[in-house]
């Protein structure tokens, strides 16, 4: 009986190990890449500093240059769906329609490094200048798309900022590396209050927010990283991964319970923590670079799902992180004591979302999405489920894609529902177009 436990425990390392996996892809330019961006496992862009944007429709197996605007200098970009995207960097703000066939400049800012939409027409902007003083900080508003834009804040004091997210069309933050300041706004961007100050010695590396309450913050304070977490929508933090080898600069969670954060470790290695408890606790996982690969800088990250994701950095350097099962395989068969629907991530979503849940004991399981007159619009699980914890893609275009039948949604209010046995439970999602 110990031999066969043995053996079982050799075989759950093994799969634990297959799944740190990370292969090189092949660009075609030597340009620094600065962000990369992808709507699903297939398609996806990248854009550099040489103001080039790829993209691909075959999850990195192949990438093909769209556009080459020399002197745009392109530091992040940002896509709602498979069509409508923005491109920012130095020479301003490009946005194309057609998926990046064709990119158009627009009027308005320039020295940008990131910008985030919650639909085709409200959007922030932000950059700044940090290569001499007095350092710059810079936040424009769009509400028509881009076409004209407002500055909401700019301020010598704040620095470049060089990230930005919103969660709800109200609700938001901006970062920036110099002088460490994160803001925060609750009316769209009328104005930003500092929620978090570390002075010159901490380095904001990374940021993702779950919640107009929880998110985290990444970085590093010299030769150590960390990893900061809020409840209380950035008024204290807490740092639950004290002296890591490096500051995490892509942080994502898939859920509310499960999140990864990837960056570059000492010694020419990828350094990679995952959670599944909502951040309290992380496991750390080193990969060395794949063969070939050596002393590129890495820049930005993107995982699709808790498996799959892509990092870019200077020489046009993309990796592509692959595995076939789960980071945290340990954790999977863990048999959860209740029954438990959680909350979609992210809500609001636009066009795709992730519905969690735990069951007990084997039962018959049933998940359907209503709209708020209470017609039904998807069913998205129908049979018996053993004991354990799922999750369970949703889309708003109808079809297959959204895990069962369903048909195309428009924006809007919607709930979903789980039945198990005596178990009931609803849940509110939003779909934002």
């Amino acid at each position: 009986m110990k031999k066969q436990l043995l053996i079982l425990m050799l075989l759950i390392i093994s799969i634990t190990i297959k799944a740190q996996t990370w292969e090189k892809q092949t660009s075609g330019i030597t340009d620094n890449l600065r962000e990369v961006y992808f709507i699903n496992s297939n398609t996806g862009w990248t854009v550099g500093e040489g103001g080039t944007i790829l993209k691909t429709t075959n999850g990195g197996t192949n990438w093909t240059i769209q556009v080459n605007f020399r002197f745009a200098y392109f530091i992040g970009c940002y896509f709602l769906n498979a069509n409508v995207g923005w491109a920012s960097g130095d020479g301003g703000l490009y946005k194309t329609t057609d998926g990046g066939n064709s990119w158009n400049i627009q009027n308005g800012p320039s020295g940008l490094t990131k910008v985030y939409f919650t639909d085709q027409n409200n959007g922030w902007a932000v950059g700044g200048t940090d290569g001499s003083t007095p350092y710059v900080g810079d936040i424009f508003k769009t509400t028509d798309g881009g076409t004209t834009w407002s500055h909401t804040t700019n301020n010598t004091t704040w620095a470049r900022f060089y990230g930005v997210q919103f969660v709800d069309a109200n609700t938001g933050w901006a970062y920036a590396e110099v002088n460490n300041i994160l803001l925060k706004t609750t009316n769209a961007g009328g104005d930003w209050q500092i929620q978090l100050s570390y002075g010159n010695t901490f380095s904001i590396q990374g940021m993702y927010f779950l919640d107009q309450n929880t998110g985290w913050v990444g970085g590093n304070d010299g030769n150590t990283g960390s990893l900061l977490k809020t409840v209380d929508g950035g008024l204290h933090w807490i740092n639950k991964t004290p002296n890591l080898q490096y500051g995490p600069g892509y942080i994502k969670f898939f859920d509310s319970q499960n999140g990864i954060a990837v960056g570059q470790g000492r010694s020419g290695s990828l350094a990679m923590l995952s959670t599944t408890d909502g951040g309290e606790t992380w496991s750390t996982q080193l990969t060395t670079f794949p063969q070939g690969v050596t002393g590129n800088g890495l820049n930005s990250g993107f995982f699709i799902d808790k498996n799959t994701g892509w990092a870019v950095g200077s020489n046009g350097l993309i990796l592509k992180y692959n595995s076939t099962t789960d980071v945290n395989e340990k954790n999977i068969n863990k048999i959860p004591g209740n029954f438990i629907l959680q909350q979609n991530y992210p809500n609001p979503f636009n066009p795709t979302t992730t519905i969690s849940y735990s069951v007990p004991k084997a039962s018959k399981v049933t998940i359907k999405v209503y709209d708020i007159l209470g017609n039904e619009v998807a069913s998205l699980v129908n049979e018996v489920k053993n004991a354990g914890n799922y999750s369970v893609n949703f889309s708003s275009e109808g079809g297959y894609a959204a895990g069962g039948n369903s048909r195309k949604l428009s924006s809007g209010t919607y709930f979903y529902r789980m039945t198990a046995g005596s178990f009931v439970e609803s849940k509110k999602l939003i779909l934002l177009k």
